[in-house]
């Protein structure tokens, strides 16, 4: 029961933390862009996320299971999802970089398809599923957390004015 205890603390402080960036994060750049800029950069967001779906279809979900059966060892399964996700990921990027430039897109949302595309190559790296199977949920959260606070920061460096968009 102790263990459960932990892994809801662990988790609900990390989605909250998480989502608090998040909010932070959206709020930074709404005021920064503007209306024409952020409308631009959730655009851009919305096609990603469809490419999102093809570079990870449900691995996640099935390594979690997996992990948590325990009928494979972790090393085997992590090592397999790796492959796989790589392999999708790498589909997943072209077929974007293809529509960045078949679609008539302007040249600043084609750049920021693009540079958004890049988080694509990094899914592999995603190992929560790892953790979620064997209920250590504190580096999940720890995960989350410092997944948003680097997207924050990030953005606070870069995106210092409206023409942070302009290329």
């Amino acid at each position: 029961m102790k263990k459960v205890l932990s892994n809801f603390v662990a988790l609900s402080f990390g989605e909250a933390s998480s989502k608090l960036l998040g909010f932070v994060s959206t709020i930074y750049l709404a005021r920064i862009l503007g209306a024409d800029g952020y409308g631009q950069y959730a655009f851009v967001l919305a096609i990603y996320s469809y490419f999102g779906l093809l570079a990870n279809p449900g691995f996640e979900t099935v390594g979690t299971r997996e992990v948590a059966k325990g009928k494979y060892s972790v090393e085997l399964l992590f090592g397999s999802i790796f492959v796989l996700r790589v392999f999708f990921s790498a589909i997943a990027f072209t077929l974007l970089l293809l529509s960045a430039f078949l679609f008539q897109f302007e040249n600043t949302t084609r750049i920021l398809l693009i540079t958004q595309g890049l988080n694509l190559l990094l899914t592999p790296l995603l190992i929560q599923f790892v953790f979620r199977g064997l209920t250590e949920m504190k580096y999940v959260s720890l995960a989350r957390i410092l997944q948003s606070g680097l997207f924050l920061l990030f953005v606070i460096v870069f995106v210092q004015d409206k023409e942070a968009l302009s290329y």
